[in-house]
């Protein structure tokens, strides 16, 4: 009872160390039933067999051919695990689970003569682990050992249900952490998307304004160049007001043709404009 309590308080100190623990109860589970050797199997939920999570005094052959147990399986830990409850061979060379079986020829070789299983079994009634002990000579536990093992599975199997509860809250934690991340990034992505429409928009209406100040400024001065060349073709009024000495014909020439390139120039800053505000308002459009 002593070795049940203490077993509590160094899984409880072990904190996150789920090995650590597993061996601790391992020990006491060796320790309780005076065995050589022994090992905790865990059912595997994708596979549905019993996989070796601790071990102590096994060689790498009996390692390989239990890790990987089967319901049923001619193993003391495949009928505890068919039947849910504890198995005992008091005598493996003399029990009806591994006569004929491969599973002899292992436990000898392993120096087993004698073997103990018992379930870990949830709050729900159903078997999720096993603990095992094995003896170098033909033996059977006692019932107090029995039930001091009975103790330690129930012990063990509230930890192990505890410690998966934890893994799958935490798993639920980095869920939901990683959905928040990528729910923020996405966010953080349509902002940068609408803030460079935003910004565009803002171009665009700039140059709408630019426009709008360009083609007021070209038409009032196109309109300046109009009057320039509506005076320019009355030169016989010129003439008769300007002497041919003064150069006057040609400095009436130059005027009118400075005009006709200014007017021509004004013209195409015009239709430039009205075809630079119809190209952008498509662009926004597009955008």
């Amino acid at each position: 009872m002593t070795r049940l309590r203490e077993v509590g308080e160094r899984c409880i100190r072990a904190g996150n160390d789920f090995h650590r623990c597993l061996e601790e109860i391992l020990d006491t589970a060796i320790a309780i039933t005076e065995a050589d050797k022994g090992n905790i199997q865990l059912l595997s939920i994708g596979t549905g067999t019993l996989e070796i999570a601790a071990q102590r005094g096994f060689r790498r052959p009996f390692l390989n051919f239990f890790d990987n147990v089967a319901e049923g399986e001619a193993a003391a830990c495949g009928i505890a695990l068919q039947s849910a409850g504890r198995v005992i061979a008091e005598d493996v060379t003399k029990s009806e689970i591994f006569a004929g079986q491969p599973s002899l020829d292992i436990l000898l070789a392993a120096g087993v003569r004698a073997v103990q299983s018992t379930p870990l079994i949830s709050s729900a009634g159903t078997v999720f682990g096993m603990i095992s002990t094995h003896f170098s000579r033909p033996h059977r536990p006692s019932e107090r050992d029995l039930r001091l093992i009975d103790l330690l599975a129930q012990q063990a199997a509230d930890y192990l249900e505890r410690k998966r509860a934890d893994a799958a809250l935490r798993e639920w934690r980095d869920i939901l952490e990683r959905k928040v991340e990528e729910r923020t990034q996405a966010l953080e992505a349509e902002m940068a998307k609408r803030q460079k429409i935003e910004a565009m928009l803002q171009q665009a209406q700039r140059l709408e304004a630019v426009g709008q100040l360009t083609g007021g400024v070209a038409h009032d001065f196109n309109n300046l160049l109009q009057v320039i060349l509506a005076n320019t073709d009355n030169t016989d009024m010129l003439h008769t007001r300007l002497s041919d000495a003064d150069g006057a014909s040609s400095l009436i020439a130059a005027v009118r043709r400075a005009a006709e390139r200014d007017a021509q120039l004004t013209s195409q800053m015009l239709a430039f404009t009205r075809r630079r505000r119809g190209g952008d308002d498509g662009d926004i459009c597009r955008s």
